[in-house]
């Protein structure tokens, strides 16, 4: 059944991409697919995640979708091909920090970025995790009393 909802392609077996995947759905965006690091890991992924559809590799996944945007969960040496893959195809890009491992490839990321009308993400920290928010209400709260230190 068609939707109007925006769809995502999730990259990644991890607890990142599980992250992803939560925050996604809570934003209303079905996940149409997930790709990992084999066949075999993408379709346990995609049925532990509960999503529709695993595909082999970014290349299927992208070609038989009609995502508009690619959440990239891999490691980092990774980042630079599938955000320069997802850019090509038309999809916006939400990366796991770095973007990219290298000035040649921030510099080859941008200028695909301005020959499209595509935006990106990189995600820094993980300050809106729910447990990390949790944490922040308590410190304000009082529930520690005097922090010197946090460590996680």
């Amino acid at each position: 059944m068609p939707t109007n909802r925006p769809r995502a392609i999730v990259v990644g077996a991890g607890t990142i991409a599980a992250i992803h995947i939560d925050t996604l759905r809570r934003l209303g965006v079905d996940v149409v697919s997930v790709v990992a690091s084999s066949p075999e890991r993408s379709a346990a992924a995609a049925e532990r995640f509960e999503v529709p559809h695993s595909d082999p590799d970014l290349d299927s996944a992208i070609a038989r979708s009609d995502a508009q945007v690619l959440h990239i969960c891999t490691p980092n040496t990774l980042h630079h091909q599938m955000a320069s893959m997802g850019l090509r195809a038309g999809l916006h890009i939400v990366c796991e920090k770095p973007l990219a491992t290298s000035a040649r490839e921030a510099r080859e990321l941008v200028g695909l970025l301005r020959q499209s009308d595509r935006v990106h993400a990189v995600c820094f920290n993980n300050r809106y995790y729910p447990l990390v928010q949790d944490l922040v209400a308590r410190r304000a709260a009082g529930d520690f009393g005097r922090t010197f230190l946090v460590r996680g």
